[in-house]
C-alpha cells in the first residue's frame, strides 16, 4: 500500500505542485490518500459510502488536526457538480471495477463534469472483450465479475455484479467523456499491482485543432483480437490474479 500511495501522491504533486488546489477523493475508505494530500497543503474532500470507513476517516481527520480536509458519507453514484461543486483534481481509485458497466461510465462522465484540471483513475481491467455494453451510442467491452460479500469493506453498495472494462474501452470512455488526453503512470513503481491493474491520468484540456494537417473522422481504440492461445493464457492469468486479489 505505501507504494500505491506514493504513486498517486507523486502524480498529483508532479502535475499540480501549487498549494491550496482542491482535490476530490472518491470512495476514499478510511481517508489515507485524503489525509496524506492534506498534509501536503491541498484542500481535500473525501466521499465514502460505508459508515465504518467514514467513521475511520473522520477519526483520522480529528487526530491529525488538519483543517483542510473534510469527509462526506455518500454513494459515489450520487456525484454531481450541483451537489459537490468543482475540484482541480479528482481521484477515482479502485472504484470503477466495483460498479456495473453503466454506473461506471456515468461516474466517468460525472468526474469529468466536476474536474477542472485532471483526474486519476486507478483500476483493474479485463484482458478480453467477452461482453459488450452500449452507452450513449458507443460500444464498450470487458467482462462481468461477482462482487465481494456485502460484509467485505471493499464490496460495492447495492450491486452483486460489477464490470471490468478492457484497456481500449477505458481509453475510449475517458475520451468520450471529454478528457483531451490520457497517460499511464509507470513510475513510481507499484510492485504489488496485479498485471490487470493500471493508473491512468486523464487531462481536462483544450482539444487541439491541427492548423496544417486535416483531421479525418474521430477514431477510437479498437478491441484487441488475440490469438486463441494468447487468449487462453490471458484468461488463465486473470483468474489466478483474481483469486489472489480476493
Amino acid at each position: 500500500m505505501p507504494e500505491r500511495q506514493r504513486r498517486i501522491i507523486q502524480t498529483v504533486v508532479d502535475h499540480a505542485p501549487e498549494h491550496n488546489l482542491t482535490v476530490l477523493d472518491l470512495a476514499c475508505l478510511a481517508g489515507g490518500y485524503s489525509l496524506e494530500l492534506a498534509s501536503h497543503g491541498y484542500q481535500v474532500t473525501g466521499i465514502e459510502g460505508r459508515s465504518e470507513s467514514h467513521e475511520k476517516a473522520e477519526r483520522g481527520r480529528r487526530e491529525s488536526g488538519y483543517e483542510n480536509v473534510r469527509f462526506f458519507r455518500d454513494d459515489v453514484r450520487n456525484l454531481s457538480r450541483n451537489k459537490y461543486g468543482e475540484y482541480d483534481i479528482v481521484l477515482c481509485l479502485g472504484i470503477l471495477y466495483h460498479l456495473e458497466a453503466e454506473d461506471a461510465l456515468k461516474l466517468i462522465d460525472n468526474v469529468y463534469s466536476v474536474c477542472r484540471r485532471f483526474a486519476i483513475f486507478d483500476t483493474h481491467f479485463s484482458f478480453t472483450p467477452d461482453e459488450k455494453v452500449i452507452y450513449r451510442g458507443q460500444t464498450y467491452a470487458g467482462h462481468s465479475s461477482r462482487e465481494h460479500d456485502l460484509s467485505h469493506p471493499w464490496s460495492s453498495i447495492g450491486n452483486q455484479f460489477s464490470f471490468f472494462f478492457t484497456r481500449p474501452s477505458l481509453y475510449n470512455a475517458l475520451e468520450a467523456a471529454g478528457f483531451s488526453s490520457v497517460y499511464e503512470c509507470l513510475m513510481p513503481a507499484a510492485p504489488d499491482y496485479f498485471i490487470n491493474r493500471t493508473t491512468l491520468i486523464a487531462i481536462k484540456g483544450r482539444p487541439v485543432t491541427l492548423n496544417r494537417t486535416p483531421l479525418g473522422k474521430r477514431r477510437v481504440w479498437p478491441e484487441a483480437k488475440p490469438h486463441s492461445v494468447l487468449r487462453r493464457f490471458a484468461v488463465r492469468t486473470f483468474k489466478v490474479a483474481k483469486k489472489l486479489w480476493r
